[in-house]
């Protein structure tokens, strides 16, 4: 079983090794904590799912106390009703695949073509709306700061706030 890149196996010496981000994250955490761990596969090689009742894989192996952690493995609703999660420490960003009508060129309004046009309205009533707001909070910010001498006039603060929104926009919501 491997979660490339975060768990890796590989053969050498006719031994298992074990590699990636989350072998590099238990080798840490086994440091810092002082304890020893060793690898188990579930014999069916599957990660975990629910059948007839009982746990597969590696969910199959926590539940029956085989193991006490698994890594890496995606939460779900329906394995959460097995066990514990800690805090993600990797989103994955997927995308929508949309149908092509044939004789049309691949265009970056693909996905949103379909909509009524009272979405577009609704979207541009709310990006206005998070920049006046946003605007508001800068001005509120930059008065109340001791640090600073000067003052933010409106148009700082408008077309700071432009400028955020558009670039969260066009970051598709992804802070760094």
């Amino acid at each position: 079983m491997e979660g490339l890149p975060y768990f890796m196996v590989s053969r050498e010496n006719g031994q298992n090794k074990y590699s990636g981000f989350c072998v590099d994250l238990l080798d840490i955490l086994a440091d810092t904590l002082n304890f020893t761990y060793r690898f188990v596969t579930p014999p069916d090689g599957e990660w975990g799912d629910k059948r007839d009742g009982n746990w597969t894989g590696l969910i199959g192996l926590l539940e029956r106390k085989e193991a006490d952690i698994v890594l890496p493995l995606a939460p779900s609703a329906e394995r959460s009703e097995a066990v514990d999660w800690t805090v993600p420490f990797d989103y994955w960003y997927n995308g929508v695949a949309v149908r092509r009508v044939y004789g049309t060129s691949a265009s970056g309004t693909a996905f949103i073509a379909p909509f009524h046009w009272m979405v577009y309205v609704c979207i541009a009533v709310t990006y206005v709306l998070a920049t006046l707001v946003l605007m508001g909070l800068l001005r509120a910010e930059k008065s109340m700061s001791p640090e600073r001498k000067t003052h933010a006039t409106s148009t700082q603060t408008i077309v700071q706030s432009i400028e955020i929104m558009f670039g969260s926009l066009l970051n598709k919501g992804k802070w760094r």
